[in-house]
């Protein structure tokens, strides 16, 4: 009599205790989170959604023989969903990041990109263009250098005719050296007003050493004046890792790309999507957009922003994979149906498709 009061007493037990929210692949239909990153995860216009990670998650729930509803979420939105359960899978562009894996788990990654930097080519036209050029920096330092060179050779000549020649080389040094500096430069333009002309020997030595050093120089600084010009017309000023810090520059809050630019200290404008981002690059509003290279490109070819460009470096690979509640259920029958569908064909022929060849 007691041991079955002892055996009714555990049933009644077992019966009271609620069913685990995390045990998602005994529900009935799986709640999956998703986060909008063309051409990952795009908006159909009818209320449903396609893309690669879209395509991916789809062919894993055939494999598992499960039903599923998408739920739109922002990126903090789906990843805290998830941890807590209240979705089972997160699904888009989901960077793999040891952070997020003390708190979530991820599948095997299925696709791998990195960080990359989309800058603005631009192509000015017009007076303001050709005003703007001749005030860059790069225009002033060719500027700076030349006017060096000129006081140089002017201090030279002046030093050797200040006693002899003082009439036109004053012997006061700041008189004496501008003097120096307009007879070095009408003599490189080959102008030869005649108004300055040594008549030491010494001077005249100089004068004759300097006439032919400036056909190089003249031809030297006209290359680099010129490449000025064009580079500051068609060049964006960002071309390196390093000239991040010295740009304005624009990313996603609450990302890998945030994440990173914090990382290295620089400052950056939050754009609520990437999208936002990439016009405010063609306006000229920023300088620089760092975000998923494979995210950019897309973009930048599917809304012909022709001017915008992805500079040809990686500044942190990537590795996407779908988001799970830690230790929950779920994770194992995903990665072995994700495996089985990335071994497949059509897994080859939708990266084509989202992403060309």
């Amino acid at each position: 009599m007691i041991r079955l009061l002892s055996m009714l007493l555990v049933l009644l037990v077992f019966l009271s205790v609620p069913v685990k929210a995390q045990d998602s692949i005994e529900r009935e239909t799986l709640q999956v989170g998703v986060r909008i990153a063309p051409p990952f995860v795009i908006p159909d216009g009818a209320g449903g959604y396609d893309g690669l990670a879209i395509r991916l998650w789809e062919a894993i729930a055939v494999e598992m023989e499960v039903d599923y509803t998408y739920h739109e979420r922002g990126i903090r939105e789906v990843l805290d969903e998830t941890a807590s359960g209240k979705l089972d899978v997160a699904v888009g562009a989901l960077t793999i990041t040891a952070e997020r894996e003390e708190w979530l788990d991820f599948t095997h990654s299925w696709f791998r990109t990195g960080l990359g930097v989309a800058t603005n080519l631009r192509h000015d036209s017009g007076w303001w263009a050709v005003i703007r050029v001749f005030f860059s920096r790069d225009f002033m330092m060719v500027l700076l250098a030349l006017a060096g060179v000129l006081t140089f050779w002017g201090t030279l000549l002046w030093l050797a005719e200040r006693r002899r020649n003082q009439e036109q080389f004053s012997d006061r040094p700041l008189r004496g050296i501008g003097s120096g500096f307009w007879w070095a430069a009408v003599t490189m333009t080959t102008v030869g007003y005649g108004d300055k002309a040594p008549v030491t020997f010494l001077g005249r030595l100089i004068g004759l050493v300097w006439m032919f050093a400036a056909l190089v120089t003249v031809s030297t600084f006209t290359a680099l004046i010129a490449s000025s010009l064009t580079v500051g017309q068609l060049e964006s000023r960002v071309t390196s890792p390093s000239d991040l810090r010295r740009a304005h520059v624009a990313a996603l809050p609450e990302t890998t790309a945030a994440d990173w630019l914090n990382g290295q200290r620089i400052d950056f404008s939050a754009y609520e999507t990437l999208t936002d981002a990439l016009r405010a690059l063609e306006r000229g509003e920023v300088e620089a957009v760092v975000s998923d290279e494979a995210l950019m490109r897309y973009q930048i070819s599917a809304f012909e922003m022709r001017r915008l460009h992805v500079l040809p470096f990686t500044l942190d690979v990537q590795d996407y994979g779908f988001a799970v509640i830690e230790a929950g259920a779920l994770r194992e029958p995903i990665n072995r149906a994700l495996l089985t569908v990335t071994a497949s064909e059509a897994w080859e022929q939708w990266q084509r498709d989202f992403l060309g060849n």
